[in-house]
């Protein structure tokens, strides 16, 4: 990966200030590239072509067409020999020329051409056009601001806003962000600051200082549902081989993320097939019930990797925090990014890429929350009649909640089963949000609508941030193979019957794995990439979030949050509400960071 930004006026000076903010993403080298009408930057983890013939801005031969990009193209070789055919001639062997040479050859469809994770703005000097394209499920990041006569655009929104954006907080983001944890599709926490939609692109007009389109060019097509349960599994094992192999490809070393969880420990599984010297990587926490170290070393063995693990603890947290507030840019409720940022550390001490098995839930149903929406539509008969329960059936606690979802309309019901709050605090300007989630239920039946939402909002704008901040912020490349776009289209054709069967969660994934991974692996209880948060809270940690998110007084955001109720409840063991007073906690640090 790399870090890319520009903008439409000719400022070299400038341009090297931002591009400088985004040494992270590429420490190897850097370039700009300016004129009168842009200037374009550029910071490179050099990945593939390691010569100085691979360092952008990157032009075509008469200097036309300036490409600055960051992601790899899987494909790439395919392409070259294509366009070689057509006469084209190259300079590097990088897959960024490829792309240059594509856009000449095929202009904005070279994109369906691609399999790859990229984000990248293309220079017309003859169109006097900017071509800005993200990546199918949005993978690579890609923020751009186009208030007035200025077009600003980088990797990371702190390029940006340092370009000259107003820092004017987004109410609904805000709203959006107290709910999940993370700002909706199109908007970030600032008005003026927006992001390029997975599978879209953007030509902005650089002669009448507009946006000329903001397309998508790409969604999953689901005509019909592959209900075979042999050949669905069949289908994921070669797919997921594949998808793995073409990520394999690097003129520097490739590892992997091993958790020992079923969707990480199958990509290691088809890793080890193309290399015998893998290098793989977990962590541990220093308290019981997190250490998960066990599986992982046993997949390790299996397939003969170089594993690496190290114990963090609650000083390895608090270190931690202040330089994620960087990092994020945005505020970020997702405290999963903890583990995530610490096994990146880990793993770049090693390699510069490495595999991870980001997506396998979303695409084969892994979650509870789809096991807990298909059991309240047992009783939608129930209806309002549902909420009127609910008030006398107080206790137990798990029978309240039940009974309070099952008087919502059912994308409402997924919603709040999303959230970071507990349904018993929510309130109608909460439910008005969860309304957001109606455009995702378009198909028959609820499993597929839950998997559409959270493909389309809660993978893109939670899951990959996490992993695009906490890898590259560690200046190392992260690859899902689960989001190759023809694993996608898979994933998401299969019938919803063969994903949760019988209570079982990603039933034909762990089939497709059956005589490749130990029966130990694929049907060990789901535990999820997290940190022991809410013990932290309750004692190493109480004192930063009682200054930090408790007796906080620097804007009056969260007034409508009991803050004080939700703190002692969660100090007395009654709830866990580690989730929301992370969001409060890494909002008032962003905060004392980016406003104060």
């Amino acid at each position: 990966m790399c870090g890319i930004c520009g903008f439409n006026w000719g400022d070299e000076v400038l341009a090297r200030k931002i591009a400088e903010l985004l040494k992270h993403r590429g420490p190897d080298a850097d370039g700009i590239y300016n004129d009168r009408y842009v200037s374009l930057g550029h910071k490179r983890l050099a990945i593939i072509d390691l010569s100085k013939k691979g360092v952008q801005p990157m032009s075509n031969e008469d200097g036309s067409v300036w490409i600055t990009f960051n992601g790899e193209i899987f494909n790439f070789e395919a392409i070259r020999e294509d366009l070689e055919s057509k006469g084209h001639k190259f300079r590097s062997k990088s897959d960024t020329e490829v792309i240059v040479h594509g856009y000449e050859e095929y202009g904005t469809d070279i994109l369906q051409k691609l399999n790859g994770q990229f984000a990248f703005c293309i220079y017309d000097r003859d169109k006097r056009e900017l071509f800005l394209a993200r990546d199918r499920p949005g993978i690579n990041p890609l923020y751009y601001s186009a208030r007035g006569e200025k077009f600003i655009f980088a990797s990371e929104m702190k390029a940006v806003i340092a370009a000259g954006v107003d820092k004017e907080i987004d109410t609904k983001s805000l709203e959006h962000y107290i709910l999940f944890g993370y700002t909706p599709k199109h908007r970030t926490i600032f008005r003026d600051v927006k992001k390029l939609d997975p599978g879209s692109y953007l030509i902005y007009d650089l002669k009448k200082k507009e946006v000329k389109a903001n397309r998508r060019y790409w969604k999953v097509n689901v005509k019909d549902m592959i209900t075979d349960e042999k050949k669905a599994a069949k289908l994921i094992r070669s797919t997921l081989e594949r998808s793995v192999r073409r990520r394999m490809i690097a003129d520097v070393p490739v590892g992997a993320f091993l958790s020992g969880g079923l969707d990480s420990s199958a990509i290691v599984a088809f890793a080890s097939r193309f290399t015998s010297d893998l290098n793989t990587f977990s962590i541990k926490f220093d308290k019981a019930g997190f250490d998960e170290s066990k599986y992982a070393e046993k997949v390790s063995k299996l397939f003969g990797t170089n594993h690496h693990s190290i114990t963090f603890t609650a000083e390895d947290v608090r270190n931690l925090i202040s330089k994620i507030s960087y990092h994020y840019d945005e505020p970020f409720g997702d405290h999963s990014m903890i583990p995530t940022f610490l096994v990146s550390q880990v793993a770049r001490k090693h390699v510069k890429v490495s595999l991870s098995g980001d997506a396998g839930d979303e695409l084969f149903g892994g979650y509870d929350k789809y096991k807990n929406l298909l059991a309240l539509q047992k009783v939608r008969f129930l209806g309002t009649l549902g909420g009127k329960l609910a008030s006398v059936f107080r206790r137990p606690l798990k029978l309240h909640r039940f009974l309070l979802h099952s008087a919502l309309p059912v994308h409402q019901q997924f919603a709040s089963l999303d959230t970071y709050k507990y349904i018993e605090d929510m309130d109608e300007d909460d439910f008005r949000l969860f309304d957001s989630y109606e455009e995702y239920f378009t198909f028959k039946d609820p499993l597929s609508n839950a998997i559409n939402a959270d493909f389309h909002s809660y993978l893109p704008e939670d899951i990959l941030v996490k992993v695009d901040r906490a890898s590259l912020g560690n200046s190392l490349e992260s690859r899902p193979p689960f989001l190759d776009h023809e694993m996608i289209q898979l994933g998401l054709s299969i019938h919803p019957e063969l994903k949760i069967k019988d209570g079982e969660t990603k039933y034909i994934l762990k089939e497709a794995m059956k005589g490749i991974l130990p029966d130990e692996i694929i049907f060990r209880k789901k535990k999820g990439f997290e940190s022991p948060i809410r013990e932290y809270f309750r004692k190493e940690l109480k004192g930063l979030v009682q200054e930090k998110a408790i007796d906080y007084d620097k804007h009056d955001h969260f007034k409508k949050l009991p803050l004080e109720r939700i703190w002692k409840s969660h100090l007395a063991g009654k709830k866990d509400y580690s989730r929301m007073l992370w969001t409060v906690l890494m909002f008032n640090l962003w905060w004392d960071r980016w406003m104060d």
